[in-house]
Order: C-alpha cells, then structure tokens, then sequence
C-alpha cells in the first residue's frame, strides 16, 4: 500500500496563495503600465469633451476644437454613447487636436495605470485577504504502507499571516490618511492666497460606467479672461447654472479647490481607523515573536 498524505488546511492555503499572486500580479500590470503612460502622456493634452447634440468639442486657447475620433486605452476607435451635455474627460493628441484618447473609469487597470494608487491599493488589498486565509495550523495525517494512521501537527504560519495581514491593512489606512491630508494642506495653502473666482455648473461629467454613474457636476470659471474647467467630485448635486467659489493658484489657475471644503473627513476617518486598529493587534507574545523568528519571513507546512 502506497504512502497517503492529506494536509487538512492545503485548501485555505491555495487559495491565499492564489489571492497573493494575483496582488502581485496587480502590483506589478499597475507599475508597468503606469509607465508606460507617463511616458506617452507628453503627446496628449487632458481636455474636457463636450456633447451637444451629438457634436463632441472642447476649448482650446478660446478656439472650439470638433473631436472626430475616440480611441480607448487599447488604441482602438470607439463610439462613446456620451448623453447630450454632458462633459467626458480625454487627453487629446497635441499632434492632431480632433483624435482623443478616453480611459475607461470602470476598468481597474486602466485606472490604475493612470494613478499607480489605485494598483498599489488594489494589490495591498488583495495580499491582506490572502495571507488571511492561510490558515494558522496545518494538520497532516500521514497513512504509510501497513495502512497506520499517523497525525503530524505543525505550527504552520499562523504568526506571519495574521502579523502581515495587520501591517497591509495598516497600510492601507495609512494611505487613506495621507491622501486626506495631502488635500487638506492643497486647500490651506490656496486659501492663504486668497484668490477667489466663481464658477458655473454647466454640464455633468460622464465616466462611462453605467453601474455607478459619477453625476460629478462640471463647472468653468475665468481667471484673467481665460476658461478654465473644475469638476467638483465631492458632490452628486448637478444644479444647472448653479455658482460657487473656488480658491485658485494664480501661478497656474487649473488647480483650484471649491470654498469651504478642506477636508475629505469621511475618507481620514475611515484612514485613521484602517491605521490604529491594527497597530493594537500588533504587539506579539513572546512565543509569538519565537515562531515569527524561526519562520524568518517564510511560511513553513509541516
């Protein structure tokens, strides 16, 4: 009779592995192709596309330029079913003004390799909820040639899991906290200038997903007789014709910020919870920190 091993737990430890692969995976497809697009970018301007009435343009230095092709992230002309006035964003070719490039919002890699966050993000996320199902203790029954049972326990990976699961999840919170932050010191600094115009809802962003639709309302405003275009993501509110203030770098004009929103509070609550609740999980026992030190990094089946 052949030697029979069954590893009771092999199930949950496939599939961590197979959710950490695809994190790496991830990480790696957002890297690339963030790079890959940063360095075609030069040849494109970011433009917002106006449709009306089945016409699709945008402002160019006070000229209207007519849009006569869409190509997506995959350089293949589309016809983008936009609804009459509403405004989609494109990077259009500095080469030839009418041929413009639409990122599908709806598509995490394109997404992320656009803003490399959202990869970085995505593959944390993923590696988190593998080393979640790696299970804490293997149990290997071993069956030998005379047909005796024979139970092997190992102390498994339950330490390296759970340790590293807290830190990814840290991290995610962290990100959360900083990119609050990041906007909140973006609005205090434009605020201390204190340059201050209005802007005018005209149109409503379109993104293209039709599970989620954005309803972001789309606004210009003039800063020395010049057309510049804001989209206020943090509202669903599209008011046609409705004004509010924007604080504005005069330096350059497009970065502006809407008045009396400094902080994104629901995403640094939500970032600060992410961070600390984890850190107090974090310490070990000191048996813990023995295995976390043999493993030395490595999950070990025994």
């Amino acid at each position: 009779m052949a030697k029979k091993i069954r590893i009771k737990g092999k199930t949950s430890l496939i599939i961590g592995w197979l959710f950490i692969s695809m994190g790496i995976l991830v990480l790696i497809g957002s890297i690339a192709f963030s790079l890959s697009w940063n360095i075609k970018k030069n040849n494109y301007n970011k433009e917002y596309v106006y449709n009306d009435n089945g016409t699709l343009y945008y402002e160019k230095d006070g000229n209207t330029v007519n849009v006569k092709k869409v190509f997506n992230s995959d350089n293949a002309v589309v016809s983008l079913n936009i609804p009459n006035k509403e405004t989609a964003i494109m990077y259009c070719s500095k080469t030839n003004n009418s041929e413009c490039l639409f990122f599908e919002p709806g598509n995490v890699i394109v997404q992320g390799s656009r803003t490399p966050i959202f990869g970085i993000l995505g593959s944390l996320l993923l590696i988190s909820f593998g080393l979640g199902f790696i299970p804490r203790k293997f149990t290997i029954e071993e069956v030998d040639e005379k047909g005796e049972l024979k139970v092997i326990k190992g102390e498994g990976s339950s330490i390296f899991s759970a340790y590293f699961f807290l830190v990814f999840i840290s991290l995610l919170g962290l990100v959360g906290v900083v990119v609050s932050l990041q906007d909140a010191i973006r609005y205090t600094n434009l605020k201390k200038e204190n340059n201050i115009t209005v802007a005018t809802v005209y149109s409503q962003l379109y993104d293209g997903d039709k599970i989620n639709d954005n309803d972001a309302p789309v606004a210009y405003y003039y800063v020395n007789d010049k057309k510049y275009t804001f989209v206020n993501y943090s509202s669903k509110n599209v008011d046609l014709g409705k004004t509010f203030e924007i604080y504005y770098d005069k330096n350059n004009p497009q970065k502006a910020v809407k008045k009396g929103e400094s902080l994104d509070v629901p995403l640094l609550f939500v970032g600060l919870a992410f961070f600390i609740i984890p850190l107090i999980f974090l310490p070990l026992k000191k048996e813990d920190r023995e295995i976390l030190k043999k493993q030395k990094a490595r999950i070990k089946c025994y």
